[in-house]
């Protein structure tokens, strides 16, 4: 049997999240990957590149700050680069990894 989550605790992260850069979540982010789900550092590179280059294109934001609106914006840019449809699903996944893992 497993003990009951705790999900007072998990908001509390989530809200102390909110009130973070994605720039000061990143490290967090990238050790995740390393440990719990073992990517090689060859992955680990590509997701902080493809973060870098949401941060570059939207500002380093808070997370709790970024809307439908600043992912459009991103889209977008990611389309006027001309990148294959591949290249922007992988990125998008990347960033949608990322927002999963602040909560």
């Amino acid at each position: 049997t497993h003990a009951p989550r705790d999900h007072t605790s998990r908001r509390h992260v989530d809200v102390l999240h909110a009130r973070l850069s994605v720039s000061a979540l990143l490290p967090d982010f990238l050790a995740y990957l390393r440990v719990e789900e073992q990517r090689t550092p060859e992955t680990l590179l590509r997701y902080q590149q493809y973060m870098q280059a949401f941060i570059t294109t939207v500002n380093d934001c808070l997370v709790g700050d970024i809307t439908s609106e600043t992912l459009s914006v991103y889209k977008r840019h990611l389309l006027d680069r001309g990148l294959s449809a591949a290249t922007r699903a992988t990125m998008l996944s990347g960033l949608r990894s990322f927002l999963r893992h602040c909560g």
